[in-house]
Order: C-alpha cells, then sequence, then structure tokens
C-alpha cells in the first residue's frame, strides 16, 4: 500500500484508518492487494489526479473547499507568507520530483507577499542530483550573507 495515505491523516485518525480512506478513494490500481508492500511505480500510478482518484472523490475534492485533502494541502502550503529574510531557490528544469513549474507559482506567490526570491538554474540535474549541486552552493551563499 502506498505510504501517501498520511495525506488524508487527520492528528486524531489511527493511521489503520487514513490507510483505509487512501484505498477506499483510489483506483485498485494504486493498492493492489496483492502487492501490499510494493511502492507504485510510472507504471502503476495514474499521471494526474483526475485519473487516480474515483470520480466521485475526484468531484468532493474539486467542489468542497473543506474536503479534508483540501484542508492539509492548504495547511501544508509552503508558499503563503512573507519572509523577512531573503530566499534562495536552487531548481532543475527536469526534476522528476517537482515539476519546475510548480516552484515558479511559488515563488510568484511568494514575490508577490513581498518576499525577495532569486531562482538559480541547475539544468540536467534529476532531483537528487539538485540537491547534491544546491547544497554546496547554498552554504556558500548562507557564509556571505552572514558576513555581510
Amino acid at each position: 500500500m502506498i505510504e501517501a495515505s498520511v495525506w488524508m491523516a487527520s492528528p486524531s485518525d489511527p493511521p489503520s484508518v487514513s490507510r483505509l480512506r487512501w484505498r477506499a478513494l483510489t483506483k485498485p490500481a494504486v493498492t493492489d492487494p496483492s502487492r501490499p508492500r510494493e511502492l507504485p511505480t510510472a507504471s502503476t500510478v495514474s499521471p494526474t489526479s483526475r485519473q487516480l482518484l474515483t470520480a466521485s472523490y475526484f468531484r468532493a475534492v474539486t467542489t468542497n473547499p473543506d474536503d479534508p485533502l483540501r484542508v492539509r494541502l492548504r495547511q501544508n502550503a509552503v508558499d503563503r507568507w512573507r519572509p523577512r529574510a531573503p530566499i534562495r531557490v536552487y531548481h532543475s528544469p527536469v526534476d522528476e520530483e517537482v515539476a519546475f513549474e510548480d516552484m515558479l507559482v511559488s515563488v510568484d506567490r511568494l514575490r508577490s507577499r513581498g518576499a525577495e526570491v532569486t531562482v538559480r538554474r541547475l539544468p540536467g540535474l534529476d532531483h537528487v542530483n539538485s540537491w547534491v549541486r544546491a547544497m554546496p552552493r547554498a552554504a556558500g551563499w548562507f557564509e556571505r550573507l552572514s558576513a555581510a
């Protein structure tokens, strides 16, 4: 079963309730009982939420702003505040985990709140290698900020 079930968890839910909710709201390919310990792969998980979720649950999520999934996503938003310190984002346009376009949306949201955000592209790198390349650069940037 996929551990993304925590998306539906609330602090008062035991883990089994959240997992049951996830299993009930997603299509069988995601939670195939014949392979309970396997994580989903690109070939077993639909590319969009519309294809991943059952039609009735997709309708509920997209029409009800108080749906638990939408509430949790809002609570976990990383771009709905105004940072007082400058931010530097290192990101690869080919990152397979976090879409480059999604990062740009978050940067625009932070900037619209008055944040000073700089984007540094790391072309041609996957998610992990972007992180590996970004960390020394970020450390150097922090050192220069603290020396100023």
